[in-house]
């Protein structure tokens, strides 16, 4: 699974259409977008998408990567390393 994002509200806004009519682009601080959102996108296992074009075509990046790439570090989930 891949979840897209956008840096424009622009280029987000152009997908607001179709079965996501009722949809509206919204804001998310890159600070709580690397340390929360990536977070938890790496420990459900969820891709991100960058700046998809209109034909939803793009870069798809492990959460962990793109968090580094924005210089910033988010410590993985030790959940598969738990033990009962």
């Amino acid at each position: 699974m891949v979840f897209p994002f956008w840096s424009e509200e622009a280029d987000a806004q152009i997908h607001c259409a179709d079965e996501w009519a009722d949809y509206a682009p919204a804001s998310i601080a890159l600070d709580e977008f690397a340390q929360d959102w990536l977070a938890g996108m790496d420990e459900d296992d969820v891709l991100v998408g960058t700046n998809w074009d209109a034909d939803l075509s793009g870069v798809e990046i492990e959460p962990m990567e793109l968090a580094e790439e924005l210089g910033y570090e988010v410590e993985e989930s030790d959940e598969a390393d738990e033990t009962d």
